[in-house]
């Protein structure tokens, strides 16, 4: 008998939107590499552009913006490069939430939280350009499942992880109709003041 030759299947318009799908989320919400993956930016918020809790109050100080300046081309009047203005103090994002509606009768919830934790950290396999260990933002993967009595008005609050106990899973039922209107955020660690960030510890990433 001759050998067989293996024909492979081509991937169906579905399969390859979700294959689309799964590489920008990866690209723009992360783990692109994975649950345990290594970020050599200098910042976590430079690599993904979504999906990261700060604590309450988090902003961006103005003056640490860099200023950026206007090359002048031949044509244009000769001068000092004109400054852009800098922009304003910003937040960070604190929470993020959904609503859904559930039958009345049901007065127990699961509830499943995951993110990213990202320390800093000496690399298992990157280095320097003078071939010392560099430094990257380890990334630990944080889950958990737990279960919240349902009842109408507040639910009680919850901490999925022991290592941050600031970040909460928090609740509220309303009655809609036959059944009850369920708000639930997850919220970042909270602070009393304003203040800078200085580093991914304190930041939860894809959520």
């Amino acid at each position: 008998m001759g050998e067989q030759t293996s024909i492979l299947k081509p991937p169906t318009p579905v399969e390859i939107r979700q294959e689309i799908e799964d590489l920008v989320l990866a690209d723009l919400l992360g783990p692109a590499g994975g649950p345990e993956e290594e970020v050599a930016e200098d910042r976590v918020s430079e690599r993904y552009l979504v999906g990261m809790l700060a604590p309450a109050r988090l902003q961006i100080i103005p003056e640490e913006h860099e200023s950026v300046s206007v090359e002048t081309g031949p044509d244009i009047e000769e001068g000092p490069p004109e400054d852009k203005e800098t922009p304003g103090k910003s937040l960070f994002p604190s929470s993020m939430g959904l609503s859904f509606c559930i039958p009345a009768a049901v007065n127990q919830l699961r509830v499943t939280a995951a993110w990213g934790k990202y320390d800093r950290t000496d690399s298992e396999s990157l280095t320097t350009p003078e071939g010392k260990v560099k430094k990257v933002w380890k990334r630990a993967q944080v889950t958990n499942t737990g279960e919240l009595p349902i009842q109408e008005g507040k639910i009680g609050t919850w901490a999925p992880s022991e290592d941050q106990p600031d970040v909460m899973v928090r609740g509220q039922a309303r009655k809609l109709g036959d059944d009850l209107d369920q708000p639930f955020p997850l919220a970042a660690p909270r602070h009393g003041a304003p203040r800078r960030p200085r580093s991914a510890g304190s930041l939860i990433y894809g959520m």
